[in-house]
């Protein structure tokens, strides 16, 4: 508000004529973007009701600017048949004023997939869900901003993979809808399994012993149809 009128307007307040031309919207004092909805009354000069006056409603649209996203990694790791998290950050951007308040994902594309209808993206936490897009239901891979810290990717059937998304205003209406981006997840290699029998031999009783390979690099079969288990195994067994 300008003039002699409150800063902040709230419900229940009266507006004189004289100062309908001071109402103000000031879209800097709040976050967000979309259709805002400011309902009145008329009243008299003395502000009393007048009999038959109906509610009356218009609208403010805040427009929104596109989220800051130079210098954000859109990438993820996920351990072998785990999860891979994002953070809220990443689809925030680096401009906490411009950071959008809903995303939808457009596209998830894992690689090396398992046949089959397994999860990959998905929400954790009270609104646990597994995502799946829908171009006739966009509304099914909307994230609101409190949900971003709660998305997960799966790698338990694939090898990884990537999704795109485009951050929406306020209405869930693509701030521009030619500006798409794509987050890409890797996920780590199984860790390696040594049969410590391979090793040690099977004899109980036994207690462990160290082993230190000193250069894989230089390392020359026995036999040429012989692995370095194998060798070590043979150079071992005879000390146990």
């Amino acid at each position: 508000m300008t003039g002699a009128l409150p800063a902040t307007l709230t419900a229940g307040q009266f507006i004189d004529k004289a100062d309908f031309s001071k109402v103000q919207w000031d879209a800097s004092v709040d976050h967000g973007s979309g259709t805002y909805k400011v309902q009145f009354v008329p009243v008299t000069s003395d502000h009393q009701e007048i009999a038959g006056a109906q509610t009356q409603t218009f609208t403010v649209k805040e427009a929104a600017e596109q989220p800051n996203y130079s210098g954000t990694t859109f990438s993820a790791e996920a351990e072998h048949n785990g999860d891979a998290t994002f953070g809220k950050a990443m689809f925030d951007g680096s401009d906490a004023a411009k950071a959008p308040m809903f995303i939808r994902i457009t596209e998830i594309s894992p690689s090396n997939a398992e046949a089959g209808d397994h999860r990959v993206l998905h929400l954790v936490g009270d609104h646990a869900q597994d995502l799946k897009v829908d171009d006739s239901h966009p509304e099914n891979t909307v994230l609101s901003a409190a949900q971003f810290e709660n998305l997960r990717w799966d790698a338990s059937h694939n090898g990884g993979g990537s999704f795109k998304f485009t951050a929406l205003d306020g209405d869930m209406k693509p701030i521009d809808s030619s500006v798409v981006h794509t987050v890409t997840v890797t996920e780590k290699d199984a860790p390696l399994a040594i049969n410590p029998q391979s090793l040690f031999g099977a004899s109980e009783g036994q207690g462990p012993l160290t082993i230190s390979a000193k250069s894989l690099a230089a390392y020359t079969p026995a036999e040429p149809s012989s692995n370095l288990l194998d060798d070590l195994h043979n150079q071992i067994n005879p000390l146990i």
